[in-house]
């Protein structure tokens, strides 16, 4: 019977390569998620606000948001999706333990 020898691929690559990729997506989501803000507060005039965060982050110097998502579609997608899955709303916020009383 012939034996077949196949390159092993170094896995310890493969996995550094892998945590690399993800440790990106989840910058970039930050990334995202800090943009979808900043527009939301310009677009409801909190522009001390806005400027304070583009300041702090440095947000809306490199890149802006794309005309076909803010982050009231998120939300809304989010509730949707949510809502499909658990047949039920989902619980955004909650009371603070000191309104709790």
């Amino acid at each position: 019977m012939m034996e077949i020898h196949l390159p092993i691929k170094n896995s310890s690559k493969t996995v550094n390569n892998l945590k690399e990729n993800l440790k990106k997506e989840a910058q970039e989501r930050k990334r995202n998620i800090l943009h979808l803000i900043f527009k939301y507060l310009v677009d409801n005039n909190l522009l001390s606000v806005a400027e304070v965060l583009q300041n702090e982050t440095q947000t809306g110097i490199h890149y802006q948001v794309c005309d076909n998502i803010d982050l009231e579609i998120v939300l809304q997608e989010y509730q949707s999706y949510y809502y499909t899955k658990f047949q039920k709303q989902p619980k955004i916020l909650r009371k603070t333990a000191e309104n709790e009383q």
